[in-house]
């Protein structure tokens, strides 16, 4: 314990008429020690003293003018029944004694004979009567103490902080203090919580926003119990120390203060300090505060650990029933898995006979090492004995053709930066005896790390060289056909031209009047009709001819867009960076549905174009803010022979959209503009695509 105790000795107090008597008995008391002897020349006197209670022991002479020795005893008793009090007086009569005696004196010494033997029997009187007292007031904190840690005990279901402001309370009960606090200490004891403040500190104090966590290095003399990590009395508050740091404005003025470390093992847990005590704070008073707040850390630390042992055991009570749900869980489950295995093994085996019989080869790619290992039909299928599946040997890179490897690593990094929902190419692969082949490729990623990074792919191949030389064969024959077919109809177009210039002739020789004229404008109309069909031929023949490709939709609306004059009409583009896989003539379904909206939208200024995607497809909408169309007109317009005045029509709009799968409707309101919806299948579009 640190800190001034403010006592160096018994106080007491000496009270007599005889002023000579006076000095000497403080004189022998005190060199007897260790007391300390203040003195009364009356008990008038002694009564006034606003100190008087602080002593730890009053001795009287019995007889005093104005007031006597009993007179004092009784004044005295009436404030405070426990402190010593000695008669001390030359007076011997029984009925002296006897009246003392029933108001409660401690003991009775008579003046006379040798002083050092008088004042030796007085000094070991007051040591006797004021040890006594002690012990009794011991026994008496014992028990306050013992009873408030047994009710500390009984708070099951009192939640901790209420139990803490009841220790706290009765910590201030023990030490006779006025206010007291609690903080607890962190882990590496280096900032203070304070966690609780008496009722009388709350009522005192005003400070505004009182800060909760205080770093020990900023705390004056109450941090220094967790500094010094012992207990610290502070007897004079108000005395310089260079400990001290001051307090706020608004804060409880202090005279006195004591705080205590609470330990746990080696480490301080929390503080708990008191203040304001009427007397000098004592090894005593550190003694019931540190039991009691002891005994409530060790109260509040079993509890914590009885919490956690019920929620251990309910934890492990709902794992044993989970358990045993779990056990019956599997039993079902190992018959079920046992059935799906067998089913399994017989779906590997017709997937495995289904494969061979359709020529397919199953491939597995180890992407961290490059390995790839293959079923036999993947190496037959390169001529390689089925002994030499493809592997490291034979890595699957070097058999590539090399004007086909940056199509292979474009579409590779597509698919594994999830751009492409599969790896899909075609591509010459060579064979065991140095020749070619087509092989048609289709996998997906089967394994990735937790970083989403791939580890492994899984897919089939196809040799489709004789596929490739068919449709070589069948393309050979389109060009020749196709060519006939410009030849056959430029031929045509040269005579309908003729065939219109004749009719010219005629309707300036012949008046415009009668039958003859009707005939005319009748072979006028079926002749451009025909003209008309034969430019709906050139235009249907190049349907499919081509292979789709990978086109931006930004570029084919703005090429679109300046193919149909759309000048004075905002154009809105939100496709983003969207690429679908399309047509060639993807462009002109376009163009013909912006001069649609020109032709038949009414007063448009407005067109816009987004890209969606609803259930996995993709859906290009181009919205107007014309007239619309009609109800009874939405499935009619792409009718073949609507509209051929505006171009090849939406029938050929329909045509070349379903060549690749695409679909077209109009969605929108009559009066609120046109709305075409064009539905793409989920692996015609993606973004565009990291460069190789």
């Amino acid at each position: 314990m640190t800190g001034d105790t403010g006592s160096s000795g018994m106080r007491v107090l000496l009270v007599d008429d005889e002023p000579s008597l006076l000095d000497v008995g403080k004189l022998f008391l005190e060199k007897g020690g260790p007391m300390r002897v203040e003195t009364a020349l009356s008990a008038v006197a002694a009564l006034e003293r606003p100190d008087l209670l602080s002593f730890d022991a009053i001795v009287a002479d019995y007889e005093m003018p104005g007031q006597n020795g009993i007179d004092l005893l009784k004044a005295v008793r009436e404030r405070d029944s426990s402190i010593p009090f000695i008669i001390f007086t030359g007076r011997g009569r029984e009925e002296v004694v006897i009246e003392a005696i029933n108001n409660g004196v401690d003991f009775y010494v008579q003046k006379g004979g040798s002083p050092r033997a008088q004042f030796a029997e007085l000094a070991h009187k007051i040591r006797s009567a004021v040890e006594r007292r002690q012990a009794q007031e011991a026994l008496r904190l014992d028990e306050m103490r013992l009873e408030a840690l047994f009710t500390l005990s009984q708070m099951h279901d009192v939640p901790v902080p209420e139990m803490m402001h009841f220790a706290l309370e009765e910590g201030i009960r023990l030490t006779g203090s006025a206010i007291g606090y609690v903080a607890f200490v962190n882990d590496d004891e280096t900032e203070l919580e304070m966690y609780a403040w008496s009722e009388s500190a709350m009522e005192g104090c005003h400070i505004r926003d009182k800060p909760q966590f205080y770093p020990l290095e900023t705390t004056g003399l109450w941090g220094e119990a967790v500094r010094q990590r012992r207990p610290v009395i502070t007897n004079d508050y108000a005395a310089d120390n260079p400990l001290k740091k001051g307090y706020p404005p608004g804060h409880v003025q202090l005279s006195r203060h004591m705080n205590v470390p609470v330990f746990d093992g080696k480490r301080i847990v929390l503080v708990a300090g008191v203040g304001n005590k009427a007397q000098p704070y004592d090894d005593a008073d550190v003694r019931q505060l540190s039991l009691l707040m002891g005994g409530m850390w060790q109260i509040i630390k079993r509890r914590r650990s009885e919490e956690e042992l019920q929620h251990v055991n309910d934890e492990i009570s709902a794992a044993c029933e989970q358990l045993k749900a779990t056990e019956e869980m599997l039993l079902a489950q190992n018959a079920e898995l046992a059935e799906a295995e067998a089913a399994l093994r017989e779906s590997e085996e017709r997937m495995m006979l289904a494969a061979d019989g359709a020529n397919i080869g199953i491939w597995d790619l180890n992407i961290v090492t490059g390995e790839e290992v293959t079923n036999e039909k993947s190496a037959e299928m390169l001529g390689y004995a089925p002994v030499e599946r493809i592997t490291m040997e034979h890595e699957w890179r070097n058999l590539v053709h090399p004007d086909d490897l940056p199509r292979i690593i474009q579409a590779t990094q597509g698919h594994f930066a999830g751009l492409l929902p599969y790896y899909d190419v075609e591509c010459r692969m060579k064979c065991s005896d140095g020749s070619w082949k087509w092989i048609h490729s289709v996998g997906r990623v089967s394994e990735r790390d937790e970083a989403g990074r791939p580890l492994r792919m899984t897919g089939i191949q196809q040799d489709i060289t004789e596929m490739k030389r068919y449709r070589e064969q069948l393309e050979e024959a389109n060009k020749k056909l196709i060519l006939l077919s410009d030849i056959t109809r430029h031929d045509i177009l040269n005579q309908v031209t003729a065939v219109l210039g004749y009719i010219f002739m005629l309707k300036e020789d012949w008046p415009d009047t009668g039958k003859p004229a009707r005939y005319i404008a009748a072979i006028e109309e079926l002749t451009r009709t025909i003209e008309d069909q034969i430019s709906f031929t050139r235009e249907y023949q190049e349907l499919g001819v081509h292979a789709p490709v990978w086109q931006p939709l930004s570029g084919l609306i703005r090429r679109a867009s300046r193919g149909a004059g759309l000048d004075g009409i905002e154009v809105a583009d939100e496709t983003g960076t969207t690429e679908i896989l399309a047509d060639p003539m993807f462009e002109k379904v376009l163009r013909n549905i912006f001069t649609n909206a020109i032709a038949h939208g009414g007063p448009v200024t407005r067109i816009l174009i987004r890209f969606t995607v609803e259930e996995g497809a993709g859906v290009l909408s181009v919205a107007d803010n014309g007239i619309g169309v009609p109800d009874e007109l939405k499935e009619t317009i792409f009718k073949r022979g609507f509209g051929r005045k505006t171009g090849f029509g939406l029938f050929l709009v329909r045509e070349i959209l379903l060549v690749h799968g695409m679909t077209i409707c109009e969605a929108g309101h009559e009066g609120s503009g046109a709305v075409f919806k064009i539905t793409i299948p989920r692996d015609a579009f993606r973004p565009v695509p990291p460069a190789p």
